[in-house]
Formats: structure tokens, C-alpha cells, sequence
């Protein structure tokens, strides 16, 4: 009945999906952008990064202006806006910020969090900027649910991150 794991350095396979959106957000802002700055989110989006194009998720029969402000993208997710956003800043500014507001295990050695590059020398960080992972903000990596959960904490410190503090032991009932 006892479990233990390294919970900040541990990866969950899956990524976390449009929670990193908030990452291009941050990295938007950072450079001068406003919750009122239009972006543009096409129906369609061909990044430069990758062969195959990006659309909106309209599944549930939503559909998106072509432009709209950030703040309403924040809440709406449009996934090429984010991804052209994305690429405006450049995915090496996106990924920075990621780390900057707590994804701290980036920078851990890249066949740390994703076996497919045990044989890498660089940093995570440096290899999704490296394999050109333009889905990135989608939130297509593996992420340490601990570190997510920490984002949540430097945002609602305005920008402040610090090391999250999780129980190390529990020797008794007290």
C-alpha cells in the first residue's frame, strides 16, 4: 500500500493539452501584448515549423472570428491563434517562459522526461526547440503534474515562482 515517487521530476506520458496555451500568453504579454491585443486565429494555420496544418477544435460545432482579443482566446482556445502566436514569438521564447513560470524538469536532460531522446545531450527544453515541436502550446509534451499544479501557484502570485513543497514524509497520525 505504499508508493513513492521523485513527484517533481516525474513525467506523466500525455501532455496537458491547452493548460500550455497560457505559456504563449505569458510570453505575449512579457513582450508587450495586452489581454486586449487582437491576434489572429485563422480557420486554418500552416506553421513554418511543421509539414501539417492546425484547425480549431469546432467538434462541438463552435466556430471562431478570424481575430479576437487575447483574453477572449484565453477563453476560447482557439488552437491556431496560439500556434501562430506561438510562432510570432518564437518557440524558444514560449518554451523559456514555460520554465520560467515553474516547468522546472525541462531542464532536466531530455532523456529524463521523454525516453525517445535518452540519447540526447541537450535539455527537454532545448529539444522540443530543437525538433521544432510547433504543437507545443497545444500542450503536446510530457508534463509533471506537480510543476502544472505550480504554474497555477506562480500565476496567482503574479509572476513569482517558488519551489513547490510537497509532503516528504509522514511518520504518524500527528
Amino acid at each position: 500500500g505504499q508508493t513513492q515517487q521523485k513527484l517533481t521530476t516525474t513525467f506523466a506520458p500525455l501532455g496537458s493539452g491547452s493548460t500550455f496555451k497560457i505559456f504563449t500568453a505569458a510570453a505575449a504579454m512579457q513582450a508587450g501584448l495586452g489581454t486586449q491585443s487582437v491576434i489572429q486565429t485563422p480557420v486554418e494555420y500552416r506553421s513554418p515549423l511543421s509539414p501539417h496544418p492546425f484547425h480549431n477544435d469546432t467538434d462541438n460545432g463552435e466556430t471562431f472570428p478570424t481575430t479576437m482579443p487575447l483574453q477572449q482566446a484565453l477563453s476560447t482556445s482557439p488552437n491556431t491563434g496560439f500556434v501562430k502566436l506561438e510562432d510570432d514569438l518564437g518557440l524558444a521564447t514560449v518554451v523559456d517562459m514555460s520554465v520560467a513560470m515553474g516547468m522546472k524538469g525541462y531542464t532536466l536532460n531530455a532523456g529524463a522526461v521523454d525516453r525517445a531522446f535518452t540519447d540526447s545531450t541537450n535539455t527537454y527544453a532545448q529539444e522540443i526547440v530543437a525538433q521544432k515541436v510547433a504543437s507545443f502550446t497545444l500542450g503536446v509534451t510530457p508534463v509533471s503534474p506537480l510543476e502544472l499544479a505550480n504554474v497555477g501557484a506562480t500565476l496567482a502570485s503574479d509572476g513569482v515562482w517558488c519551489p513547490p513543497t510537497p509532503i516528504a514524509s509522514i511518520v504518524d497520525r500527528n
